[in-house]
């Protein structure tokens, strides 16, 4: 089976009334996974998700195996969060070529973006506030891990 690919979605919106069971560990707005050859060639714009429902992430990248591997060409840009656990989480060694940009967070109620494994990962633009950690950004891997570029972001 052929992973999705060459897939292009506009003005998305997760209302708040979108509620999770399992508020802030699992129910995820836009999830990556694995596929053989991975999802590819994404472009996400325009993409509005309010996590008043208990909402874990905005966007998930986890998951892969050697040969299903996790997505990659993906290109978000003017998101808008509020109220999610993590807005982004990037979790995934064969996650790569991401690009998020243009986009502002608010209210996280951990933080903004988390980052533990990737490659070619570009957060540009980004805007987060009121991350109930008051970190907008968090890697285990510290403030500017290898994998990941900053350009005029703003996380708190």
């Amino acid at each position: 089976m052929v992973a999705p690919y060459n897939i292009t979605l506009r003005d998305i919106t997760i209302a708040g009334t979108i509620t999770s069971t399992y508020a802030g560990s699992e129910d995820q707005s836009i999830y990556f996974s694995e596929a053989v050859g991975g999802p590819h060639d994404i472009l996400i714009d325009g993409y509005t998700v309010n996590g008043a429902g208990g909402v874990n992430t905005a966007l998930t990248f986890y998951h892969s195996d050697a040969a299903d591997k996790n997505a990659w060409n993906v290109t978000v840009k003017n998101m808008a969060v509020t109220g999610t656990y993590e807005a982004v989480e990037l979790w995934d060694p064969t996650a790569h070529d991401i690009l998020i940009e243009d986009s502002t967070i608010t209210n996280a109620r951990n933080v903004a973006v988390r980052y533990e494994q990737g490659t070619g990962i570009t957060l540009t633009d980004i805007t987060s506030t009121g991350s109930g950690s008051e970190q907008g950004f968090y890697s285990s891997q510290g403030a500017t891990p290898a994998g990941v570029t900053f350009s005029g972001d703003s996380f708190h």
